[in-house]
Parts: C-alpha cells; sequence; structure tokens
C-alpha cells in the first residue's frame, strides 16, 4: 500500500540504509515523541478517515499539520503513516479545502526543512495532481520543497522546470503571484537550471 510504501522509505532512512545518505542516520539523535502527541495524532488521524466527518476535513489537517510543526522533525516518527491519507483527502477535496491544506503542508515543509526529504516524490505527485487546480498553492508547495532540499531538490525537481517556466510567461495577474513563487522555486534549483537556460533568458525577459 502507499503506507507502507512510505513507511519502508522512512524506516531504512531511519537505519541508515539505502535511502539514508551518506552521514547515516539523520534522526539518530531524535528521542521518541510525547505520549500526548501521539494520541491527538491517532485520534485526528481516525477523524480524517471518518467519512461523516468531511465537513470537518480542513480543521482536521490544519490540526495536524500544527502538531507536525510543533514536533519539528520528531513529526517524522508519524508521516509516514498519517502522509498518504493525508494527501488522499487532499486530492479527493473541494477546491476551499484542497486549497486551505496545501496552504498548511507548505508551512509544514518549510518547517520540517531538509528531513522531509523521503517524502519528496509524494509530494511531489501531489504538486503534479493539483497544477492545473491550485496553481498557486501547488508553485507555493514547489519552492517550499526546494528551499527545505536544496541540493537534493534539483534531481527530482528538473521535471517541474519547463511548467515554472510556462508559468513565468502565462502569468497575467496584477501581483505576479504566481511569477514570483516559479522565479524563488527556480532560483533554489541553482545551476541545476543550466540546460534550461535558453528557454530561462526569454521568460524572465518577459517579466520586465
Amino acid at each position: 500500500s502507499p503506507s507502507r510504501g512510505l513507511g519502508d522509505v522512512y524506516k531504512r532512512q531511519a537505519d541508515g540504509g539505502a535511502d539514508g545518505g551518506p552521514d547515516g542516520n539523520p534522526y539518530a539523535h531524535l528521542g521518541p515523541p510525547d505520549a500526548f502527541s501521539k494520541v491527538a495524532i491517532d485520534a485526528l488521524t481516525a477523524m480524517l478517515r471518518d467519512p461523516a466527518l468531511a465537513a470537518h476535513q480542513l480543521a482536521v489537517i490544519g490540526a495536524l499539520t500544527a502538531i507536525f510543526e510543533r514536533l519539528r522533525q520528531h513529526a517524522l516518527f508519524f508521516v509516514a503513516d498519517v502522509l498518504p491519507l493525508l494527501l488522499s483527502c487532499v486530492r479527493a477535496a473541494d477546491a476551499h479545502v484542497r486549497d486551505g491544506a496545501l496552504e498548511r503542508i507548505v508551512a509544514f515543509v518549510r518547517t520540517i526543512g531538509a528531513p522531509i526529504r523521503p517524502f519528496a516524490p509524494a509530494l511531489l505527485a501531489l504538486v503534479d495532481d493539483c497544477w492545473d487546480l491550485s496553481l498557486p498553492h501547488a508553485i507555493a508547495l514547489v519552492e517550499a520543497l526546494a528551499c527545505a532540499l536544496k541540493e537534493y531538490a534539483r534531481a527530482p525537481l528538473q521535471t517541474l522546470v519547463p511548467k515554472l517556466l510556462a508559468v513565468l510567461h502565462a502569468d497575467g495577474t496584477d501581483a505576479r503571484a504566481p511569477a514570483l513563487h516559479a522565479l524563488r522555486a527556480l532560483r533554489s534549483l541553482g545551476g541545476a537550471l543550466a540546460e534550461h537556460a535558453r528557454a530561462l533568458v526569454p521568460a524572465l525577459s518577459g517579466l520586465a
């Protein structure tokens, strides 16, 4: 299942395995989260699974991500189990809930930073699914991932560069918020943009 797949990634990272990177276990210094957080997360996850409580999804997602932000890296003990359900709810939600949930996920990624790396593929799949439906929020998530992952973002985000460049060309809004988010995400990719220089120059020129 998707949950088990993410869990396996996290366990390999926590064991310093293939996904753990050259420094071994990046979470070795972390103790277990407190019991109160576990009880709260378990209760909120059960609420998220209950179709009868669908009207409260945004509030539940907000509460979950707020706990994750408070726990910071300790939240990774829970993310592998909760993230597939969370992303499934976002995909099935109406526009209001989807946009609000994406905002909370962006804030969570910014808070966690680089340790979010094992879950980047699942989050990038969400970006693809939400690109046409919630463009500003999808771009904000790309930007958050690029800033969090730094040099590790370059390979997984390469496929999104043409989409980000298309945003620079097409954004006709007064505030140019999508274009600004796209620019920040592109800037975070650094040298990985070299192969896109021919397309990047006219896109940037069009912003002037």
